[in-house]
């Protein structure tokens, strides 16, 4: 089994993220982990989020996020897909992000947490309308961010990672009021 790290991406050292729109993925069709978070965006077309032959479908506006560690492979069956993919190391916020209710969501997600409650990593999570537009635009906007070359312009990637990560995780607890609501008490 792989295990992928940022530097797959062959990114500057300085970069604490990867992202882009994928039709398909040799490396993702394989079991594999990762030492970075992963979150992955269906903007179109279906693809299946696997684990332990345990398949999910995933169709235009699903969404899965990842801890580092989690074994997982995604299946291209539809030639016609856009999957946006982002992952990131969680160094890459700034020190008073480990109060916000973001990191602790995160920090849950861990395979190994201590710090709190551990909660159950979904293979897949529905945004409606509203937030699958807003989705798309944070993740178009971290696109544009990764691929210019002013340095005034590469600034905004960990508040717009927070931002996505905000609006997934009321997604994964829309159904989950009570969870919800614990995890807004952090």
């Amino acid at each position: 089994m792989q295990k992928l790290s940022l530097d797959h991406f062959h990114l500057p050292a300085e970069r604490k993220y990867h992202i882009y729109r994928i039709h398909g993925s040799e490396v993702s069709q394989q079991p594999h982990t990762h030492s970075y978070y992963q979150i992955c965006y269906v903007a179109y077309g279906r693809v299946e989020h696997q684990q332990d032959h345990s398949t999910v479908p995933l169709t235009a506006g699903d969404a899965f996020i990842v801890p580092p560690g989690f074994v997982h492979q995604i299946l291209f069956p539809d030639p016609e897909v856009c999957l946006y993919s982002l992952s990131f190391q969680e160094d890459l916020f700034h020190a008073g992000f480990s109060q916000s209710n973001v990191y602790h969501f995160m920090t849950a997600l861990k395979l190994e947490t201590m710090e709190t409650e551990r909660i159950p990593i979904r293979m897949k999570v529905t945004a409606d309308r509203a937030r699958q537009q807003t989705l798309q635009a944070l993740l178009d906007a971290l696109i544009r961010e990764q691929d210019s070359t002013s340095a005034q312009e590469l600034t905004a990637a960990g508040s717009l990672i927070a931002a996505t990560m905000c609006i997934l995780s009321q997604c994964y607890f829309a159904d989950d009021t009570a969870h919800l609501q614990q995890m807004a008490a952090y």
